[in-house]
């Protein structure tokens, strides 16, 4: 028999060892399809019964294991789109399968889910929101999982704990869709502030929900006194001669006047004398003033605010304005521009770690000048309300109970007027009969002192500024001329009636109506 070549054997043996390397490949791909999928006669077969396991949650770009009790043959996703499915081989290898990629929805969470045995899954979350998976057991056991994708809040929890001593433990942080919720009660509104503050570093693009709340709002009575003592010299002289000589045809007229400006007013001394002579009239003229002034302004405003909040108070009124103002036609049209006066306050208090107080105040007291501005125009001369202002505005920090002068003023003013004749006035002794002199001195002297107190609620017994007012009667008001009538106490003594019980001694109170803590 002849042997054939061996060329000729090499092609049969390379079709035969082809044919048996197919078989072993799909027999091991059948093999690894089971894992993630089941058979054709289970994946028809129903669930037995289902179960509902605890909700899981998953941070975006962190993974988490899911430990099964029974060995899981198949895995379905709630939003397949964008997400990857697939065992640890298959991803090492690039040949994961992933769904097709569709248009994500909001609120719907990126995962992907890789089975690492029968009875471990891994989950990574790729985007916030939430969606469910439903695995599918060899014994037809169905179990759905809820699976949340939420923020990191851990980083920002552990943060909180070491910058907020005694405080960060008491805030929880936890996930909202793409927002990051504080909650819990915190001491006061600084640690809210600093709380914010250190989550906004961590939120990012992410948004921050303060649901923080104060363990008692701290509530700050600012008690503000403005005093002011304004003293006032005036000293004025003045002589004013005049006279007519006449020589033969001639007539020569001569008046000093020098006197102070009080010839016409009721105020001051003013002494004269005159000769009636028809051929050579003289007089003189000779007027002299001491003003002392004396003015004390003490205004004693107090307000109350809670901590963080603005506070303001106004004891006075509006006055308006006349105020000019360009047309659209070109012409003038008269505005009135409202102006408040009186005793104002504004002040925003923020309670500090260790009873510290900031303050930041604005007290003002201002009142309308009797005389007013003077405007000369073409209708005329008009008068303008003028006003004299006393304000403060700053920023300090104190504890309950001291005292700051925030602010504070001394003015010395000294003004002295000479209206003499030229040569004649300089004369010693004889000059003064042809000069008129004025000195003016004013002295000022203004502070603003501010008090903060910490308070608490009234008492129900509180006591008002009108309690001691009884209005008078017929007899009282009209035969008696009393503007007040007698308190009920003192009419049951005057009538014989026996003696009101004793009042009850009762706790000191804080001024102004409120009570200390």
């Amino acid at each position: 028999m002849k042997k054939k070549p061996v060329e000729a054997r090499l092609p049969r043996l390379n079709l035969g060892a082809l044919a048996i390397a197919t078989s072993c490949m799909m027999m091991w791909a059948t093999t690894t399809q089971a894992a993630t999928i089941a058979p054709k006669a289970a994946a028809t077969t129903p669930c037995n019964t289902i179960e509902s396991a605890p909700m899981v949650n998953v941070t975006v770009g962190k993974s988490f294991r899911l430990k099964t009790t029974s060995p899981v043959s198949r895995i379905l996703l709630g939003n397949p789109a964008g997400t990857q499915a697939a065992q640890p081989k298959e991803g090492a290898e690039g040949d994961d399968k992933k769904a097709p990629e569709g248009k994500a929805n909001a609120g719907v969470a990126g995962l992907d889910v890789i089975l690492l045995s029968p009875s471990e899954i891994y989950l990574l979350g790729k985007s916030v929101g939430s969606t469910n998976i439903i695995l599918l057991s060899r014994t037809g056991q169905c179990m759905l999982v809820d699976v949340t994708v939420g923020v990191d809040t851990a980083s920002l929890q552990s943060s909180l704990n070491d910058m907020l001593a005694g405080e960060g433990s008491r805030i929880k942080v936890s996930a909202a869709s793409d927002s990051l919720v504080l909650t819990g009660t915190v001491a006061d509104s600084t640690r809210v502030d600093k709380a914010m503050t250190l989550a906004a570093a961590y939120a990012g693009q992410s948004k921050v929900i303060n649901m923080l709340s104060v363990d008692a709002p701290q509530q700050v009575m600012l008690e503000v006194k403005v005093a002011e003592i304004s003293k006032k010299l005036l000293d004025q002289v003045g002589i004013n001669l005049a006279g007519v000589l006449n020589h033969g045809g001639w007539s020569f007229n001569w008046d000093t006047n020098f006197l102070s400006g009080n010839a016409s007013n009721a105020i001051g001394l003013l002494l004269g004398g005159s000769n009636s002579s028809t051929s050579n009239p003289r007089s003189f003229k000779i007027d002299g003033q001491h003003d002392d002034g004396l003015v004390k302004v003490l205004a004693e405003p107090t307000v109350m605010a809670i901590s963080g909040q603005e506070g303001s108070f106004l004891a006075g009124g509006k006055i308006f304005i006349p105020v000019a103002q360009n047309s659209s036609s070109g012409g003038q049209t008269i505005t009135l521009e409202e102006k408040e006066f009186g005793v104002a306050l504004r002040f925003t208090p923020t309670v500090l770690d260790g009873g510290r107080i900031n303050l930041k105040v604005a007290p003002e007291v201002s009142e309308l000048n009797a005389s007013g501005v003077n405007i000369t125009g073409l209708n005329g001369t008009a008068i303008l309300p003028s006003f004299t202002t006393r304000r403060a505005a700053t920023t300090v920090q104190l504890r309950d109970g001291q005292s700051f002068a925030i602010g504070g003023l001394i003015k010395n003013n000294v003004t002295t007027n000479i209206s003499a004749f030229p040569l004649l006035g300089e004369i010693p002794i004889l000059g003064a009969l042809f000069r008129s002199s004025s000195f003016q001195t004013d002295k000022t002297e203004l502070i603003f002192v501010v008090t903060p107190r910490l308070v608490k609620p009234l008492p129900p017994n509180y006591a008002l500024p009108t309690d001691n007012y009884t209005p008078p009667n017929r007899a009282e008001f009209f035969l008696g001329g009393k503007m007040e009538g007698k308190p009920p106490a003192a009419a049951g003594a005057s009538s014989g009636e026996g003696a009101p019980p004793p009042v009850q001694p009762q706790a000191p109170q804080a001024p102004s109506g409120f009570e200390v803590k």
